[in-house]
């Protein structure tokens, strides 16, 4: 089972993210606060980290950057509400692996990216199965989705 950190303030749509990554069968730790969110994601071993743009206390691109900066590679997807693409390249240079803009639909809840187990494909963990071996991914490799990838 894929462990989740939802890190966002907003009550209605952390609580949206939350309920609909645990209806797929996900574990899902939640917090409000940016910096609660950089000592969990540091203490504990997260398969995702799913994160608001902008936190009371420290904003996400500045959350993502302190964890790269300690070397935690859990994949981190940002979720904003702004359409302003400088705050989503900001955030991807800071270390972000994926950004979703709202609003979105449940269908594509943050980890639907990673649901690709019936293709042997973990992307989370940057693993292939191939040929009964599993194999290590780069952060910038990329798994085709065919069968037997």
């Amino acid at each position: 089972m894929l462990k989740v950190l939802n890190i966002h303030d907003e009550p209605a749509l952390g609580e949206e993210i939350t309920s609909g990554l645990r209806s797929s069968g996900y574990s899902v730790d939640t917090t409000r606060l940016g910096l609660a969110g950089v000592t969990r994601a540091m203490s504990h071993d997260y398969d995702v980290l799913v994160l608001g743009e902008t936190l009371p206390d420290i904003g996400g691109p500045a959350i993502v950057s302190a964890l790269r900066g300690v070397g935690v590679q859990t994949p981190v997807i940002m979720v904003s509400g702004t359409a302003d693409i400088e705050q989503r390249i900001q955030g991807l240079r800071a270390g972000a692996d994926d950004y979703l803009a709202m609003p979105f639909s449940r269908a594509a809840t943050p980890a639907t990216p990673w649901r690709r187990e019936q293709h042997h494909i973990r992307l989370v963990r940057r693993r292939a199965l191939r040929g009964g071996w599993l194999v290590g991914l780069l952060r910038d490799e990329r798994c085709s989705q065919r069968s037997g990838a």
